[in-house]
């Protein structure tokens, strides 16, 4: 009885100890978090200027001929899953149920709750997997940063390459 028990609870232990892996996510049913070297990391909450901005970058993306998606969940590995708020792709479709390859834009838009400091590190996350155009959004101070050489780079003007971020503020007020 006793090496039943002892049994269990190394069991309970390990599962408890282990970090999750993907599996364990679907098995969840898709909760608010992402997956980030095998911890859990909320996601935070988007307001509705922020949900606002997710379909006006992604007709955005749209219309310079990508395929764009909204919370997307990017494997990057077993142990690592990020969830853009938006996503473009030009590449043929992944046959998984989730995006597998980089995609060629990432869009990460800050939420209220969100923090900055965080977000350089799913920044670099996608630079390794090979995302080449990586974007942050403040949909408040209407800002934006690109991704650049290990850093945030401001983006002055208003445009980023084919995207006129001035105009997707504009019609997020």
């Amino acid at each position: 009885m006793a090496n039943r028990i002892d049994e269990e609870m190394r069991e309970l232990h390990a599962r408890l100890c282990m970090p999750p892996t993907v599996a364990q996510l679907e098995a969840l049913g898709k909760p608010s978090v992402e997956l980030i070297d095998g911890k859990l990391e909320p996601k935070a909450l988007g307001s509705k200027r922020h949900a606002r901005l997710q379909g006006i970058l992604g007709r955005m993306l749209e219309a310079a001929g990508f395929r764009a998606y909204t919370e997307l969940t990017l494997l990057i590995d077993e142990e690592t899953t990020l969830i853009p708020d938006v996503a473009g792709l030009s590449g043929p479709e992944t046959e998984g149920e989730y995006q597998d390859t980089p995609p060629d834009v990432v869009i990460e838009i800050l939420s209220p709750s969100d923090r900055f400091v965080a977000v350089p590190r799913k920044c670099r996350l996608y630079a390794a997997w090979g995302v080449p155009q990586i974007l942050v959004i403040d949909p408040v101070a209407e800002e934006a940063w690109a991704w650049s050489n290990g850093v945030l780079i401001p983006i002055e003007g208003g445009r980023y390459q084919q995207f006129d971020l001035a105009e997707a503020f504009r019609q997020a007020r």
